[in-house]
């Protein structure tokens, strides 16, 4: 198989697209909220029509009430992996959601099972709790959490309660680099942050509110995980008058920008990886073409 990541906007949808046609490809997401389905503007999913002929695996697996986390995953994909190798084509996983391509190039972390009273115990107890505990009992792990997501900091302190482990000392699985070939795509600092500016204003244009609007109808709001991605959050927010209209598509652009910076952050200390500098208007069909030729 080959991966094609990057960050949010960078264009990997487009340049995956033009990778499978040309190899005769299918394509795996490696995005932790396209699997969702009904969430279509706000996860930036290619519609059926766009996709040329080209199979999408896991993209709408999951009603968004469902928990899609790497180990569901790492299942998933490597069971569409096979599929389509068994077909005599080339599986492309492309997406930005790091973790969950490191654990399908270099293993699922095997930790203990879930415990339900330690972690409604650890779930009841405020953010700044958390991350002292969690600083104090796995300080490698609490390095590595700038933003401080709660359910990280949950799981990492489950594993230790059940363990005595920090969760950092298991993991040395992935210290070693992918045996698959894995590309990313950059671009320069500002066309980046334009690429998110742009692309958010033109999902409002699309009718985004409308999209959660729906969602929240079914219930959405109460969703453990996707209602807690990048717009879906803020626009429940504007829905329930707790966050002011004029500011409701910045606040979104900037908390894209943010993720984008973080996944950034996080592909350049994937060892293996091949960066791909794209320059602002190039076509996608030449940025596939260099990577291809990097196969040959």
């Amino acid at each position: 198989m080959i991966c094609l990541a990057g960050p949010t906007a960078v264009g990997k949808s487009e340049v995956g697209l033009e990778m499978a046609l040309r190899l005769g490809g299918e394509i795996v997401s490696a995005d932790s909220m396209q699997i969702y389905r009904r969430m279509d503007l706000g996860t930036a999913k290619l519609a059926r029509g766009e996709r040329r002929g080209v199979p999408h695996h896991l993209i709408d697996s999951l009603d968004f009430g469902e928990r899609g986390d790497v180990a569901w995953f790492v299942k998933a994909a490597s069971e569409a992996i096979r599929e389509i190798a068994a077909r005599g084509h080339t599986p492309l996983v492309v997406g930005g959601t790091g973790l969950y391509l490191r654990a399908l190039t270099r293993g699922l972390f095997e930790g203990p099972g879930r415990d339900d009273a330690i972690r409604a115990r650890l779930e009841a107890l405020p953010s700044e709790e958390l991350w002292a505990r969690l600083r104090n009992a796995d300080p490698e792990t609490a390095a590595k959490m700038a933003e401080r997501p709660r359910r990280r900091m949950v799981r990492a302190l489950e594993v230790f309660e059940l363990t005595g482990r920090p969760i950092s000392e298991a993991q040395t699985q992935w210290d070693a680099p992918a045996t698959v070939p894995m590309f990313a795509l950059a671009r320069d600092r500002e066309d980046l942050r334009r690429r998110c500016e742009a692309r958010v204003a033109r999902m409002f244009a699309q009718g985004w509110v409308d999209e959660v609007r729906r969602l929240a109808a079914r219930g959405f709001a109460a969703s453990p995980t996707a209602s807690k991605a990048i717009g879906y959050a803020e626009i429940l927010r504007f829905l329930s008058g707790n966050l002011p209209e004029k500011d409701l598509v910045t606040t979104v652009q900037r908390r894209t920008w943010q993720y984008a910076r973080r996944q950034m952050t996080w592909l350049r200390k994937e060892k293996g990886l091949v960066w791909i500098p794209c320059a602002q208007d190039e076509p996608a069909a030449r940025i596939a073409e260099r990577i291809l030729k990097k196969l040959a």
